[in-house]
């Protein structure tokens, strides 16, 4: 598999050799494979047919127009997938399709049934995992299954491993998208679009380093289904503190001067993968913005933006400032008044990289260069594309809109710092984003 983690320089990480023998199960954990029944039969749109030929077409894993590929995680239809005698999954039969006969051949209804388990690699040393693989034994009609994880938030299939109706034992090679030391989510969408079988029997069956990973019934920790610990590019100053894995400083205390001018310093941190914006979500993190309160600049800011994971913007902008188009909170401790900054420390909404404030865009808060941590949380709502801010457990935004933001359907998100004539050590950690949709 590719190593997805990074040096703080943000090049990749050296090939590593790799164990020759299967990891200790003590290290991992696969909990049951648990399956929902999903809403019933749904008619295609006239016209649309399931298959041509042979073949399934795109359409029956089109879920713009089909019912959601995910159930949510919550739902009470969730209950452990049935088993046969010899402990594999065994669902439905020959003769469960809820299909009618008379649409025997049409190929104008589908019915989905989903399969979800959580594979925990939270202990597993970055370098040992070589394959991860599942398998699938018979389906009727057919099925896919995806991963999900801080490398694929919206998920991702390998294309061309369906397993489809007639054919059995279907591999799906996981290995370049599984990430080491998080929770990954395996779906499973199986399909019936003809009345006679519905089915998935035969188990399905997880491989790592080629052997069999068995379902662990105990319950993992707690918080772990849907979120993710993202992974970095660092740029320009930002550094991974040392022992300290999900902290980065953006900014150092100490006034940068090239001769007698002041040059300040900045660094950012942006996720390596980009964010769908159509899918809500939850990020919450912890910010320091340091403790000299007299002398202090600037701020730091949250922010997406779909430009590139190594770009960084000015200083007096917090590092977001020309960084088009982009959405950006910003927490700003400095006033520049030429921004329409107020005196206080305050937090903004800003969008498309400019950092002028307009009325009603921003809320003055308690200082923030108090030498604490203070935890945010920022729920995206995909639909309105509006978000809440959390600072400190206050409510902050509720249901507020980035001003003068738009063209933005996916980018990256990350943490952005900056000094000038004055300094402040600025960081950011215990990034955890959550997929609400």
């Amino acid at each position: 598999m590719k190593d997805r983690t990074r040096f703080i320089t943000g090049t990749a990480l050296p090939a590593l050799l790799l164990a020759l023998c299967p990891l200790s199960l003590h290290a991992q954990q696969l909990t049951p494979w648990m399956f929902n029944v999903g809403d019933g039969a749904t008619t295609l749109p006239k016209g649309v047919l399931t298959r041509k030929g042979a073949d399934r077409l795109p359409v029956v894993f089109d879920f713009d127009k089909m019912p959601p590929e995910k159930p949510a995680k919550d739902q009470p239809q969730w209950q452990l997938a049935p088993l046969d005698n010899k402990g594999k999954i065994n669902y439905g039969s020959s003769s469960s399709s809820i299909i009618p006969k008379s649409n025997y051949n049409k190929f104008t209804m589908v019915d989905y049934t989903y399969f979800r388990a959580y594979l925990d690699l939270r202990s597993v040393p970055k370098d040992s995992v070589k394959t991860v693989e599942i398998v699938i034994g018979n389906v009727d009609d057919q099925a896919r299954a995806k991963i999900y994880n801080s490398m694929h938030l919206a998920g991702t299939y390998v294309e061309g491993s369906d397993g489809k109706r007639g054919g059995k034992n279907f591999k799906i090679d996981f290995s370049e998208y599984v990430v080491v030391g998080e929770v990954n989510t395996f779906t499973i969408v199986q399909v019936d679009d003809n009345p006679g079988g519905n089915l998935l029997t035969g188990g399905i069956t997880v491989f790592l380093n080629g052997a069999v990973l068995e379902p662990d019934p105990k319950p993992l920790p707690p918080k772990v289904e849907g979120y993710a610990e993202p992974k970095f590019n660092l740029v320009g100053n930002a550094k991974q503190v040392e022992g300290q894995p999900q902290e980065y400083s953006l900014t150092t205390d100490e006034v940068i001067k090239d001769g007698d001018k002041f040059v300040g310093g900045g660094g950012a941190v942006w996720t390596t993968s980009e964010l769908d914006l159509s899918r809500n979500f939850t990020l919450k993190a912890e910010i320091y913005l340091g403790k000299n309160d007299t002398n202090g600049a600037d701020g730091l800011a949250l922010v997406i933006q779909n430009t590139s994971n190594s770009t960084m913007g000015t200083g007096e902008g917090l590092g977001y400032d020309t960084i088009a188009p982009s959405y950006a909170v910003e927490f700003d401790t400095f006033q520049n008044p030429h921004l329409n900054d107020p005196a206080a420390d305050h937090v903004g909404a800003r969008g498309n990289g400019s950092a002028k404030h307009e009325p009603n865009d921003f809320k003055e808060v308690v200082n923030l260069e108090d030498g604490k941590w203070h935890p945010i949380e920022f729920t995206w709502n995909a639909a309105a594309k509006t978000f809440n801010l959390t600072l400190d457990s206050e409510m902050v935004f509720e249901g507020k809109s980035f001003p003068k933001a738009d063209g933005l359907t996916k980018g990256y998100f990350g943490f952005t710092a900056t000094t000038g004539g004055y300094a402040n050590q600025q960081s950011v950690r215990n990034m955890i984003l959550v997929d609400e949709s």
